[in-house]
């Protein structure tokens, strides 16, 4: 509740930094903040509200996956990808913390449950999957 509260999705970032080319230790060292300052500065993109709901959920007890998903690119538009928490509950996954939907804002509700992490995936572009990755979590 607290992300979907206070949260907002920082477009100016995500254009800043449209274009470049990460590979996961520049995302992880660079772009992915610490939950803290997540926290703090209550804004960042997709991958900042996983984050932070990733150390909340293990700090609660669950089992944490952050999960990125690769959209298909239709007519050799770039791909694009999106990031989501997702926890095990009851041998079911659930995710949280999703910021699509809402304008500059997170997804109040907790999707699921999902037999899988490709499921989660799917989900987390809307059935466009390419291809999907554990991301590494930051700070916890």
């Amino acid at each position: 509740m607290w992300l979907a509260e206070n949260f907002i999705y920082d477009v100016w970032l995500l254009i800043r930094i449209a274009g470049i080319r990460f590979n996961e230790d520049v995302l992880r060292r660079y772009v992915i903040k610490y939950p803290i300052s997540t926290y703090f500065d209550k804004k960042g993109l997709c991958h900042d509200a996983a984050n932070l709901a990733g150390y909340a959920l293990t700090k609660a007890g669950y089992k944490v996956q952050i999960v990125t998903a690769i959209r298909k690119a239709p007519f050799k538009i770039a791909a694009r990808s999106h990031t989501v928490c997702t926890f095990e509950k009851d041998k079911k996954w659930w995710v949280c913390g999703d910021t699509r939907g809402r304008k500059n804002s997170v997804i109040r509700d907790i999707a699921g449950p999902f037999e899988n992490l490709e499921g989660v995936a799917t989900y987390a572009v809307d059935d466009n999957l390419s291809e999907y990755h554990f991301a590494r979590k930051k700070g916890f």
